[in-house]
């Protein structure tokens, strides 16, 4: 559930949220050093996604999944970052030969149908 709202929260601050304001307005309201840092990580993304081969001889389109692709990875932070929170002071647990951190990831494979 974690990686859901995080995923949703970061849609505000996606290649479409962010062009918007606090009142929703369509407007600038990045630094210009914090505007340059974004278009360069969202284009890291985007060459990412550009270099998966969909099948032979095509790839797939980065720029057209920007937003969810930085949503997902958003969302992922978000929800790692609460699971290391839950975890600290309590024993780790190896269940089924996997550690807490694996199982975490596996279960977000399953969130996204993977």
């Amino acid at each position: 559930m974690g990686s859901v709202i995080g995923h949703e929260m970061t849609h505000g601050f996606d290649d479409q949220g962010s062009q918007f304001d606090s009142t929703g307005n369509l407007a600038n309201w990045w630094s210009e050093a914090d505007l340059k840092s974004f278009k360069e990580r969202a284009q890291c993304v985007i060459d990412q996604f550009n270099s998966f081969e969909v099948e032979k001889g095509l790839n797939q389109n980065g720029k057209l999944v920007a937003g969810e692709s930085i949503a997902d990875l958003g969302g992922l932070v978000v929800a790692y970052a609460a699971f290391q929170k839950a975890m600290e002071g309590k024993p780790r647990v190896d269940i089924d030969g996997f550690a807490p951190e694996q199982r975490f990831f596996l279960g977000l494979c399953t969130r996204l149908g993977h």
